[in-house]
């Protein structure tokens, strides 16, 4: 009889599962035997992006089939030798199976723990303040969550993606646009509460509100409440973060989950609680199943996890925290494949980890463009600040970098070198110059930083720890938020960002064309105006055989969107793109559109006869 329970029913439960692979690889390698390989390769073809699965031989299916056997013997082995030698297994698992068992208990507890000293340890005021400033900030995004026309992307995400079956929205990668966590959302939202446009945007409004809290709570843990209260001030009235909390794209969800991850992570260094790893491991996953550029975020916090076990001051601590690293590393990179499994088969590896739409740059050309994208980036996360505040925050960003080293006992020196270690490499190596939004996820984490430079100056002239100075300084966060955020709504800069293209007036340009178009006639409509075109003409009940153009044709309508191109650039262009040779030729250029909005105008082309 074993002297540790628990350990043997983990060791029942390991043969459980080990028998239960066994069997399905048995099973799976008779039922390839017992399908032709005619069937078979018809079934591979019907998946194969071209149509054409070449690689499925004979030869194949038969190295499958001894690999499976192999497999399944494999695993009936292990269950036989767990059982065999189940007295000296049961003492080996003895410690881990204690520890895995009560470690979902002691995180519960150490979360209420925490909970219990924040609230004893936070004034009411400040925490009024930080509500107030939460609910400013999501007042903020409800504004242009509901105001803002549907972008090119957005209507894109719905068509292609949100409306399409679960198992064709989570194999298709092909164009980079579906941000495949943030498109399961949006399905499953979409089917909820209806073909609208706030609820195709609701998963990213979600996150970007939980967004303000968990800045808070990580700039807290590395710096302090007032550090915090501030950083989240800028947090909630940030443009950027305000732009993409409420429009239909994964980078609010990506911004949450890498904040969260280093909520984690610095608590994972602190104890060794195998719950905690796992779930770091889950929203690690879930970050790259939203956008694969999770590779900075989750890369940062990997080198913070092994800078942080090189400055631990005993082995033990350094062993275990890199224990967990390697481990949740391996076990993210293993849940990541299985999410991203139907893609991977169905659209190649390519189509993830790799962005048709970024150049791949030479040595030479690289460094000029990293500077360029980085001003760039660097404007858009201070755009609409008013100017003195906005001033303020690069050199207090400068600031806290120069005095890190006195944050080292808290981590946040140790994060603020991890960041650049593993950005700086990755990038040599690829070569490339990504977006700007593709750093969204680490402005809250700049704006903390660039708070605890600013504390430190006000900290130089001033004394905190007076009440009515606290009660100040927490009257000066909410004004900033005020302040910011009327700023951005008197100057209007979301509806003009450049970090996306629509068609104004998309659904008055979609009912207008209903109720003008005959059943035979058509319509051209070019990028970036057909995907806004198509969500409303779904959306409406405009038949998508209207857009398909054939040649043979007298007439055609086309919308032209004049922000982005003249009547004669959208000609030379669909001639070029579309059409083919000969199109201008056939036009008879209208005098004027026969409706027009402010930014779209519609004409009715007539066509000669093709010759």
């Amino acid at each position: 009889m074993t002297d540790h329970p628990s350990a043997a029913r983990w060791r029942i439960l390991i043969i459980a599962f080990a028998l239960a692979i066994s069997m399905a690889l048995l099973v799976a390698s008779l039922f390839l035997c017992s399908i032709s390989f005619d069937a078979l390769r018809a079934t591979a073809d019907a998946y194969a992006q071209d149509g054409s699965a070449g690689f499925v031989t004979p030869g194949l299916r038969t190295a499958i089939i001894a690999c499976l056997l192999i497999l399944s013997a494999l695993s009936f082995a292990c269950c036989a030798m767990l059982f065999r030698f189940r007295e000296w297994t049961d003492s080996r698992l003895a410690p881990y199976a204690q520890s895995v068992a009560t470690s979902p208990i002691h995180f519960a507890r150490d979360l209420r723990n925490a909970a219990t000293q924040y609230l004893r340890e936070t004034d009411k005021c400040h925490i009024s303040a930080l509500g107030f400033i939460v609910i400013f900030g999501t007042a903020l995004r409800l504004h242009y969550y509901f105001n803002l026309p549907i972008r090119n992307d957005e209507a894109h995400t719905f068509v292609h993606y949100a409306l399409r079956p679960l198992w064709e929205l989570l194999r298709d990668t092909i164009y980079p646009n579906n941000h495949l966590f943030h498109s399961v959302l949006a399905h499953f939202s979409a089917s909820l509460f209806g073909n609208e446009v706030w609820a195709l945007r609701l998963p990213s409004l979600v996150a970007g509100i939980l967004v303000m809290p968990a800045a808070y709570f990580v700039t807290r843990f590395l710096y302090s409440k007032k550090v915090a209260l501030l950083g989240t001030a800028l947090v909630a009235s940030s443009s950027f973060l305000i732009e993409y909390s409420s429009v239909a794209r994964g980078y609010s969800i990506l911004t949450l989950l890498f904040l969260v991850a280093l909520l984690l992570a610095k608590y994972v260094a602190n104890n060794d609680n195998p719950f905690a790893v796992l779930l770091l491991v889950l929203v690690s996953a879930l970050g790259f199943f939203t956008i694969p550029v999770m590779i900075f975020p989750f890369g940062s916090i990997l080198i913070w996890q092994f800078t942080s076990a090189f400055a631990a001051r005993d082995s033990a601590s350094r062993r275990r925290i890199i224990r967990h690293a390697i481990c949740g590393t391996a076990l993210a990179a293993i849940v990541t494949l299985l999410l991203y499994a139907p893609a991977l088969h169905y659209s190649g590896l390519d189509s993830i980890t790799k962005n048709r739409f970024i150049t791949k740059y030479s040595y030479e050309e690289l460094c000029p463009r990293l500077f360029s994208v980085a001003f760039e980036t660097l404007q858009l996360w201070h755009r609409d600040i008013f100017v003195l505040l906005s001033v303020a925050i690069i050199p207090g960003f400068i600031l806290a970098l120069v005095l890190q080293p006195r944050s080292l006992d808290k981590g946040a020196g140790i994060l603020l070198i991890s960041v650049p270690l593993w950005i700086v490499p990755l990038l040599l190596i690829q070569r490339v110059a990504p977006f700007p939004r593709t750093w969204t996820a680490f402005l809250p984490l700049y704006l903390g930083i660039a708070a605890e430079g600013i504390v430190r100056v006000v900290k130089l002239i001033s004394k905190f720890d007076t009440p009515r100075r606290r009660i100040l300084f927490s009257l000066v966060a909410c004004a900033i938020t005020v302040f910011n955020g009327t700023c951005l709504l008197a100057r209007g800069t979301i509806y003009d960002s450049t970090q996306d293209v629509w068609l104004a007036h998309a659904e008055e340009t979609t009912l207008f064309l209903k109720s003008t178009l005959g059943p035979d006639d058509k319509v051209i409509a070019l990028y970036p105006s057909q995907r806004t075109l198509f969500y409303y003409a779904q959306k409406n009940g405009l038949p998508m055989s209207h857009f398909v153009v054939p040649k043979n044709i007298d007439h055609v309508y086309i919308v032209v969107n004049v922000r982005r191109r003249t009547l004669d650039e959208a000609l030379h262009l669909y001639e070029r793109e579309i059409y083919g040779p000969g199109f201008i030729k056939r036009v008879i250029i209208p005098d004027a559109p026969i409706k027009e909005f402010s930014t779209t105008r519609i004409y009715k082309l007539e066509l000669r006869e093709i010759e």
